[in-house]
């Protein structure tokens, strides 16, 4: 009986001990990375992205995260998720996740900035004038004379295209850099 509850217990700590892979022909694998602020470089190439997304005339369409620029259509947050796949494409860098909403990436993908500290290619993140809802996000193209100018992809416009805001708009619900993983 002992030789046989000691074969059995052996035979149990062989296969506990054996990769799921060699059982299974399975391989999980597991990664672990660190998140940071996008590099500066990504966040300009991004911005070159959603240019041309606004030369081709891409149109809106709400869920829209079309890869081939003027075929579908993309709305706000798909430009902003499909410039910086393009810009990371060949890099060590990777997006957080890759379908987010204006609020998921306020929420949980971006580092807050203030006016003064964003950069060509940061976040605009907007919405309504008496709501602190995110519904509504754009590129950051420059800061000039009380007037914020971003890059967007909004149904107002039917597509890509430059807007402005007042610095003191209540619609602008504030800047942030993306948060990319390596």
């Amino acid at each position: 009986m002992k030789k046989s509850l000691l074969f059995f217990g052996l035979v149990i700590l062989i296969f506990s001990s054996c990769s799921f892979e060699f059982l299974t022909g399975i391989r999980y694998v597991t990664s672990s990375f660190t998140t940071i602020d996008c590099p500066t470089e990504i966040i300009s190439r991004a911005f070159k992205f959603a240019e041309l997304y606004e030369k081709e005339d891409t149109v809106y369409e709400w869920g829209g995260e079309d890869p081939l620029r003027n075929t579908i259509g993309i709305d706000c947050s798909g430009l902003v998720i499909m410039c910086y796949k393009y810009a990371m494409v060949d890099t060590e860098y990777k997006l957080l996740n890759e379908d987010m909403t204006a609020q998921n990436i306020h929420d949980y993908a971006s580092t807050k900035k203030s006016v003064g500290t964003v950069q060509k290619g940061d976040l605009v993140f907007i919405g309504p004038e008496n709501s602190n809802k995110i519904t509504h996000i754009g590129f950051f193209q420059k800061y000039e004379d009380n007037i914020v100018y971003i890059l967007d992809s909004s149904s107002d416009a039917n597509g890509v295209h430059y807007n402005t805001y007042s610095v003191e708009s209540k619609k602008i619900k504030g800047y942030g850099r993306m948060r990319v993983k390596y």
